[in-house]
């Protein structure tokens, strides 16, 4: 550490002990601003003491962090304030040690106070989700109408959707790539670690409000209906309906919004609630500006080659496909964060520009929803792998999907760079996908594991499962970087770089359908996405990789209004 990271550690270290103690002035507001601005580095300090301040807030139930709980309840005013914690150096050891044993003594207390009865219900799902809850357990086989105790809801890919019911008739949705932690020991909190959510919530008792936490901000919720978005460093609340209360974490500052009116908590903006902008009917990605919240492995642009992201491989579980066999998707959200909504009109189109490796089917997909931010489905349309021939496709504006261009005549031996290519790209899917499945294989192990009465033998169990799931994992590793290095030296070569043929579709939005994963939801979902607000696009190809790679996906009107 050179003199000048220690001396803005050292500054920033007392400025976050004087945070949580008692609050900051305007001037040590600014000056912590300033160097979280100046120092990414403080920014990662910034970030990872956020996180064990959720994590205690939301695991342990100790005081929080910041003077939050004269907000909620004032009658904690006078209650004894806790005493900061150096987070530099050897303090994040000490850190670790009060998390670990406060959360011993944490767990052995719910065990008397946990209520026997379930707190909330699902009542809608659909797609890859996994709940963990009960003690740790993971759950793969989630079902309407099955009860919850107060655990963590994981939406594993785009296509995930889960809506549950608490018993006084609130109702929480998530959709897409989001992670979302619920409990009910009198007063109901959430927290949600990334993705958005919406709810409906019922009153609340007195005193008791809704909370929500993000790594940025709480929000208190009497009974209203609202939304979330959570990024790495801000977090958008949306309010439809009713009133709820927003603090930013990073200085206590306080903000009451109103229906029809956000309010973005972020460092780089001041905390004032703000009219819902217009709809608009246009929208554009710029993956140049980097992975944001997007689902895919991001690449950034390189020569001719623009930024773009690529599918990621999902393995199903055996319950949804006996084959286990891999999606390969990726997606992009539209209306999030501080993006006005946008909505669809009759005579939208969707242009999608990209590269595809091999011919292959492809899902082009948008996950929508209703002005008042409840879930309205998935919709989708499908392009046969004729379209994706060698040569690429290219589509004319307002047309449904694209004419193969003429076949190039190919040799009669095909080059063995480019065979090898194909034969290393396969395999590095099939081996992500494989080292996936291994780490799901561990989670069910273990929670088989828990349901054994002898703790001792629980916890030697579980040792020896991870022993052996990392030496197995070290192997792969070192297999994968032998595939990752070859293929990188192999992508060298003129002939392979230009081997994933360019394509460009437009897509009509007639052409969209209900997903029929949803059929059995399909009386309470709209009938057409025309006049909903899209959640986000995607698109993936199913059980072989193909290749996909997208660089641009616009929403578009022939008025371009």
């Amino acid at each position: 550490m050179n003199e000048e990271e220690k001396l803005w550690k050292d500054e920033l270290d007392a400025l976050l002990g004087k945070l949580v103690d008692e609050g900051l002035p305007v001037a040590d507001k600014t000056r912590l601003n300033e160097i979280l601005q100046a120092e990414p580095g403080a920014r990662e300090f910034y970030h990872e003491y956020l996180d064990i301040h959720g994590a205690l807030e939301e695991r342990l139930g100790v005081p929080d962090f910041s003077p939050l709980n004269a907000v909620i309840d004032p009658e904690t005013k006078e209650e004894s304030k806790p005493t900061s914690i150096p987070f530099g150096g050897w303090g994040w050891a000490v850190a670790a040690a009060v998390v670990i044993g406060l959360f011993i003594q944490f767990f052995m207390e719910q065990k008397d106070t946990a209520p026997g009865l379930p707190i909330a219900q699902i009542t809608k799902l659909s797609g890859p989700l996994l709940w963990t809850g009960n003690g740790g357990q993971v759950n793969r086989n989630l079902q309407a109408g099955s009860k919850l105790f107060g655990g963590t809801i994981e939406g594993m890919a785009p296509d995930a959707w889960f809506e549950l019911e608490f018993n006084d008739g609130s109702q929480v949705v998530i959709a897409g790539n989001s992670m979302l932690t619920i409990s009910d020991l009198g007063q109901k909190e959430l927290r949600l670690r990334e993705g958005s959510f919406s709810a409906n919530v019922m009153p609340q008792p007195k005193g008791k409000p809704m909370l929500v936490r993000t790594r940025s901000a709480l929000f208190e919720v009497m009974g209203t209906r609202f939304s979330v978005d959570a990024e790495l460093s801000s977090s958008t609340l949306t309010v439809n309906e009713g009133k709820v209360r927003a603090t930013r974490l990073s200085d206590g500052s306080t903000v009451e919004v109103a229906a029809k009116h956000r309010v973005v908590a972020a460092l780089d903006c001041e905390l004032v609630p703000e009219e819902m902008p217009e709809s608009v009917t246009l929208w554009q990605s710029h993956l140049e500006n980097g992975r944001k919240r997007n689902h895919g492995e991001w690449m950034p642009a390189n020569g001719s080659d623009p930024a773009h992201l690529k599918t990621v491989p999902y393995t199903l579980p055996a319950k949804d496909d006996r084959k286990q066999r891999t999606i390969h998707t990726l997606s992009m959200p539209v209306s999030s964060g501080d993006h006005p909504p946008v909505i669809l009109q009759p005579e939208t189109k969707i242009r999608v520009r990209g590269k595809i490796a091999s011919s292959h089917r492809i899902w082009f997909g948008m996950t929508l929803r209703r002005e008042n931010g409840d879930f309205a489905g998935r919709f989708q349309t499908i392009l046969p792998a004729e379209e994706f021939k060698s040569g690429g496709l290219q589509a004319g504006a307002g047309q449904p999907a694209g004419k193969p261009r003429p076949e190039v005549e190919k040799p009669e031996k095909p080059d063995p760079r480019v065979e090898e290519y194909r034969k290393l790209e396969k395999w590095l899917e099939g081996s992500k996908a494989e080292a996936a499945k291994a780490e799901r294989d561990l989670e069910v192990k273990i929670a088989e594991l828990r349901k054994n009465p002898d703790k001792n033998e629980v916890e030697i169990g579980i040792k020896k499962a991870r022993s052996e799931h990392n030496a197995k994992m070290a192997g792969h590793a070192i297999e994968t970087k032998n595939l990752e290095d070859r293929l990188a030296e192999v992508l060298k070569i003129p002939e392979v770089a230009e081997l994933k043929e360019p394509f460009e579709v437009v897509l009509n939005l007639s052409d969209y359908h209900l997903d029929p994963a949803l059929a059995q939801w399909a009386d309470s979902l709209p009938k057409t996405p025309y006049g909903l607000i899209v959640k986000g696009v995607w698109c993936h190809t199913l059980w072989d990789p193909a290749g996909l790679q997208v660089s641009e996906i616009e929403l578009m009107t022939p008025t371009g209004k």
